[in-house]
């Protein structure tokens, strides 16, 4: 089991890659997960020195290092795209990221599933829950209908996805990697809980499974009525990392453990013995306030020796 820091704490602010390492090991934790806003030339360097550096790789974060044409998200191409070059190329990053695990002779890959097409509704949610109306009948027929679009909207681009995750499972399994599928922030992104009840049927025995987002999980409770114990409940059995962070004000995540709202005694419930916990932080946490996030991980028996 690997108790990690995520390098996203850092990895915006510092290019320097001995420096980057250096400060994440400031937290007092030994191990780290490399993602995607590392250029390659900082991964290059982390990828030959890292051990030499007393740091640890629990997981790799997809699309790693940072490819080319990457917009503010993982990856500069989605795995359900319609498109058929820009899906073979959304599936060419994951490999990559799986030949690079290979090398850090790491088990692990984070993976996002993609985009639908409906219409972003985040910024319209939030602003409704910071009036004080999340509760609202008004609101809960907004949710409703946005349950719909989603529905639907997931439907046009879920065989795009399957025939992806069909390679990733087959690479996967030739190279022995698991692959962790992400539960998301945003309501347009998939998976969605059908969605990830329908794909860890789809590859059962094989190796994709789930990896679950504390703060993403919450975020959507706020906003959507889609309670994180429910993906607990349903995905324990399947789960095989976790990024642990807290949440103010309703939706505002990546804060650290302990300052929020996030119940972490029932989170805690649900991980196993070799879960991989990860604690990712945005990168305005200092590094007192990681410290006590860190610190009250450890005390909650979450993060072990």
């Amino acid at each position: 089991m690997f108790n990690s820091v995520s390098s996203c704490w850092r990895s915006g602010k510092i290019l320097n890659a001995q420096f980057l390492i250096q400060n994440i090991k400031e937290v007092g934790l030994d191990s780290v997960e490399l993602e995607f806003r590392i250029k390659p030339h900082v991964f290059e360097e982390i990828k030959r020195n890292v051990f030499d550096w007393g740091m640890k790789v629990s997981s790799l974060h997809a699309v790693c290092p940072s490819p080319e044409g990457r917009g503010r998200g993982a990856e500069a191409f989605f795995l359900n795209d319609s498109n058929e070059d820009n899906r073979k190329r959304a599936v060419e990053g994951i490999v990559t990221t799986m030949e690079h695990a290979q090398a850090l002779n790491v088990k692990v890959i984070v993976v996002h599933a993609g985009m639908t097409d409906m219409d972003y509704p985040t910024d319209v949610m939030r602003t409704i829950y910071d009036k004080g109306k999340i509760k609202t009948p008004e609101t809960q027929k907004i949710k409703e209908k946005l349950k719909n679009i989603r529905y639907e909207a997931g439907k046009r681009c879920y065989e795009q996805l399957l025939k992806s995750l069909i390679v990733i499972n087959h690479e996967a399994m030739v190279r022995g990697i698991m692959v962790g599928l992400e539960n998301r922030y945003h309501f347009h992104e998939m998976p969605g809980v059908q969605e990830f009840k329908d794909l860890l049927n789809a590859f059962h025995g094989g190796n994709i499974g789930y990896w679950h987002d504390t703060g993403h999980a919450h975020a959507q409770e706020t906003l959507y009525d889609i309670p994180q114990k429910e993906l607990l409940e349903n995905f324990s059995d399947k789960l095989i990392g976790i990024h642990l962070h807290d949440v103010v004000k309703g939706y505002k995540d990546h804060q650290e453990p302990g300052c929020g709202e996030i119940d972490f005694t029932m989170v805690k419930s649900f991980l196993q013995q070799d879960t991989i916990r990860v604690v990712e932080l945005n990168q305005t946490v200092s590094l007192k306030k990681a410290k006590q996030g860190v610190s009250f991980l450890k005390k909650m028996g979450i993060f072990t020796e």
